[in-house]
């Protein structure tokens, strides 16, 4: 029941077609009877901090910004969804503010009538995440932004749909009082696949290892930087940042393959999957039988409570039977 739940949950990665944006201010466009954020409004004291560096390509790296993973998996819409995981240690910072006080009126509330006396208070204030992307072909911005959250904090992340082609990106973490040196700035590259197109090399998106999968339930997909957590399709993921386990963890290994052909009836590829996994002399320790499939998409479940410690590696074949091609996949790991 447990695994019928799981596929059901992955599966619905594709059932939605994008994420809507937090805005302060946006344009909306109107098609059929679905509203799409068009424009995102970036407050101009970020905005001067952030275009001078998609010129100079290089951030502050303020708060000890660092990327940790990308992943890429397609939307129902031809677009893909970039899943970005990264750490940033965003400090306290309290400002002075004066709050005025207005005497007792004869009812005892406040009378705003009267002058008030401004009392100082020392108040927390909060960050706010922003990010523009430009295309390097087409020039095309994309704009988001979201609260940061609080609290005990692995790592961040964000998860925005976006056309194929290569970007420049430029984030930016500002506390809402816009101090110019709070803002912290971070640049990078990234290039988004087509998943839609056939090609002449079967590849495949970067592999990464998850605990498990839990439904989000939410009415609206909006963007949001979110905490030890991603969100992936209509659900939240329980990422594994690392490729060292204990014999008693159960850590599906996710991926999707790209340049498959499909079937011209069935309109689905077919593919030929042989998993093995080889200790550090490159003998085979687990060996599953092969199995074919009609996605894209490759969940595979680890077990390693016949392993013993040391030092391993996932070896998974592909083959595209419709397309004749194939591809090997090698995942190191350590097994404590």
């Amino acid at each position: 029941m447990k695994k019928f739940i799981f596929l059901v949950l992955l599966f619905s990665l594709f059932a939605f077609l994008g994420i809507s944006q937090n805005t302060t201010k946006a344009t909306k466009q109107t098609q059929g009877t679905q509203t799409i954020t068009k424009k995102i409004h970036i407050p101009p004291q970020v905005e001067s901090v952030i275009n001078p560096i998609f010129l100079s390509k290089k951030g502050n790296n303020l708060y000890s910004f660092k990327e940790i993973k990308t992943f890429f998996f397609p939307s129902a819409d031809g677009k893909s969804f970039l899943i970005y995981l990264f750490n940033a240690q965003i400090p306290e910072y309290k400002r002075t503010i004066n709050i005025p006080q207005y005497p007792k009126g004869k009812d005892g509330k406040p009378d705003k009538t009267k002058k008030p006396t401004l009392v100082q208070k020392e108040v927390k204030v909060p960050f706010h995440f922003y990010i523009k992307l430009k295309n390097q072909a087409t020039g095309e911005v994309v704009e988001y932004n979201s609260p940061m959250p609080e609290g005990v904090v692995n790592f961040y992340s964000f998860t925005m749909p976006l056309a194929p082609g290569k970007f420049s990106g430029v984030i930016a973490i500002s506390p809402l009082d816009f101090a110019t040196d709070k803002i912290a700035t971070h640049y990078f590259e990234t290039t988004v696949p087509d998943f839609a197109a056939e090609s002449k090399k079967l590849t495949y998106t970067e592999p990464m290892f998850i605990k498990s999968l839990h439904p989000y339930n939410s009415q609206q997909l909006v963007f949001t930087v979110m905490k030890n957590t991603f969100l992936m399709g209509r659900a939240l993921v329980d990422a594994i940042l690392t490729n060292t386990f204990s014999k008693t963890d159960v850590p599906r290994l996710v991926m999707y393959l790209l340049g498959t052909k499909k079937d011209s009836k069935t309109g689905k590829p077919l593919v030929e999957m042989d998993f093995k996994i080889k200790n550090h002399r490159g003998k085979d320790v687990a060996k599953y039988k092969p199995i074919k499939l009609q996605r894209n998409i490759i969940v595979q479940p680890l077990s390693f409570k016949s392993l013993k410690s040391g030092n391993y590696s996932i070896v998974l074949k592909v083959k595209d039977l419709i397309g004749k091609k194939k591809t090997e996949i090698k995942i190191p790991f350590t097994l404590k």
